[in-house]
């Protein structure tokens, strides 16, 4: 388990990433906050270097 979650999120409750954000730390998991980002689109950029942290994260349980 791992979130990777928009700053400016107008989605999800900021009550309900509070809590999903202290339930990922607390299972000792990473948790990406992407500055200035909404739910989605993400811009270019930051898209990418989330797609390879990912990659990263998941190579290590294949």
């Amino acid at each position: 388990m791992h979130l990777v979650y928009g700053e400016r999120d107008r989605y999800v409750d900021k009550r309900d990433i509070k809590e999903l954000i202290k339930i990922v730390k607390e299972k000792e998991q990473p948790v990406k906050i992407l500055k200035d980002q909404d739910h989605s689109p993400w811009e270019y950029d930051v898209a990418q270097e989330v797609y390879e942290e990912e990659t990263k994260f998941l190579d290590k349980y294949l």
